[in-house]
């Protein structure tokens, strides 16, 4: 054997001890990386379990302070002007409309007390006259007839029919956003509204102190509340989605606000508040004038009779106002908190809670057939608001991907994915050399176009994630204002 043989057996012999000794360190090393991996991630797992538990307990305390306060708000109400309640022992309230308007009129006087005191900051912009006229003064009259005939009728009906009428207003919503072309006829449609109005018929069949006047009243409150909601959203996006003569929290409307929650076209919450209750004051005060013959009922009742139970009826006006106040401002926490689809079944399960409370705390009678009349409703209701829910999603994944623009999404280098790629394929056919060098350029190239899909998918997954995540924002975001919950 020459002298090159054997040194030609000994490279052979070398390479391997070499290629051996060098996986044994790598392995080495990735055993030790491996088990860093696997402590970083289960201490992520740690955090994000910490996160979502915290966030759980918030949502399900801003939940519960939610049903805690509408519950209330109807119970007093009810308690306050009910034929069969009244507080001095002498029947209801002579005057639901007079109470209900005052009763707006001190939300708007502790609306504008928690803005002067700074506890909140201001995040829309002022309207002109003519969005005034145009979006405030109609949404602001039909809330106020919605909320006014709503406790009109407490005095004839029970608090448990009350509030199984009141969800019927998709039949009103779909009636009206018919005429003014916002939804378009369907057999899905047709089918919803068939549910919801056979288990209104269910629940009038079973009503054992059915009340005519008191059934006219709700009735015409879910009508006001169809007419609200379809009003917003015609005069916020116009017909068929055209933005026509109103003002969207997007096109400098409104400011964002400081947690990041873009307001709605009022602004915040309570700016709702501020803005259309002084309108809702003076529509139910003049339908009260109108309609209650305030001379004739106020000297002669209990409530207005001495100077004691005049200050007494004060306080339980501004009680009123004050839950009312709180229960609007944990609802927009509830909606801001929490998904669409949490905010829908928890409103579903809030009706089946005053319902029940109702029959607790004031003895309504509850047969089967309003049980079942109760259950084909809330399916109805259900079924409309899961049709609204997709319906939104889709507007706002449309309204995403229209304003983002079909982007490329780019490599570490700042060259497109798909061109990192063509440029990987195009060098593979441009290597020359031996066939081992040749082989050794084919998998280092394949390695790299590997690692270039892979990370191509992870950049995909991150911009899916973030369209979702937006999806989301702008869907809670349009719930203040979208006719998505016929019991808000």
């Amino acid at each position: 054997m020459g002298t090159s043989s054997i040194a030609e057996a000994l490279e052979v012999e070398e390479v391997p001890l070499k290629k051996s000794s060098a996986s044994r360190l790598n392995g080495f090393h990735g055993d030790r990386q491996h088990a860093h991996h696997i402590s970083v991630d289960t201490e992520a797992k740690q955090k994000l379990s910490d996160v979502v538990a915290k966030k759980t307990i918030r949502c399900g305390l801003l939940i519960l302070t939610w049903y805690f306060l509408s519950t209330l708000l109807g119970m007093f109400n009810k308690k306050l002007v009910g034929k069969k309640h009244g507080i001095f022992g002498n029947g209801g309230f002579p005057a639901p409309l007079l109470l209900t308007g005052v009763q707006f009129f001190f939300q708007h006087l502790l609306a504008r007390l928690v803005f002067s005191t700074g506890l909140i900051k201001r995040t829309g912009s002022p309207f002109t006259w003519r969005e005034w006229g145009k979006l405030v003064l109609p949404n602001g009259a039909v809330t106020g007839l919605d909320i006014g005939f709503s406790n009109a009728s407490l005095v004839h009906i029970t608090m448990s029919f009350y509030t199984m009428c009141k969800s019927t207003t998709p039949i009103f919503l779909l009636g009206f956003a018919f005429i003014w072309r916002l939804e378009t006829p369907s057999w899905g449609l047709a089918g919803v509204v068939a549910v919801i109005v056979s288990g209104l018929l269910l629940l009038v069949q079973g009503e054992a102190e059915f009340d005519t006047t008191g059934f006219m009243l709700v009735m015409s409150a879910s009508c006001m509340s169809g007419l609200r909601f379809t009003l917003t959203q015609l005069l916020l996006h116009g017909s068929k989605g055209a933005g026509e003569g109103g003002r969207s929290s997007s096109d400098g409307g409104g400011r964002s606000s400081s947690d990041g929650h873009s307001p709605t076209p009022f602004g915040g919450p309570l700016e709702v508040l501020e803005v259309l209750t002084p309108v809702m004051s003076v529509t139910t005060l003049l339908l009260s004038l109108a309609t209650e013959q305030l001379w004739h009922v106020l000297p002669s009742s209990p409530y207005f009779n001495s100077a004691p139970h005049l200050l007494i009826t004060a306080l339980l006006i501004l009680t009123g106002a004050l839950i009312a106040f709180l229960m609007v401002w944990a609802e927009y926490q509830v909606i801001k908190e929490t998904s669409a689809l949490t905010f829908m079944i928890a409103g579903t399960v809030k009706e089946v809670v005053t319902v029940i409370t109702a029959v607790i705390v004031f003895g309504d009678q509850f047969g089967i057939i309003n049980g079942v009349g109760l259950v084909i409703v809330i399916a109805g209701v259900l079924l409309f608001n899961w049709y609204k829910l997709q319906r939104l999603k889709a507007s706002m994944r449309q309204r995403i991907l229209s304003r983002e623009g079909s982007v490329d999404i780019e490599g570490p280098d700042g060259v497109p994915i798909h061109v990192v790629a063509a440029a990987h394929s195009s060098g593979s056919a441009a290597t020359l050399g031996s066939p081992m060098r040749r082989d050794r350029e084919r998998d280092s190239i394949r390695d790299r176009e590997n690692g270039a899909a892979e990370e191509h998918g992870v950049l995909l997954s991150k911009r899916r994630s973030s369209l979702e995540e937006q999806e989301a924002q702008e869907v809670v975001q349009a719930l203040e204002f979208e006719p998505l919950l016929p019991w808000r």
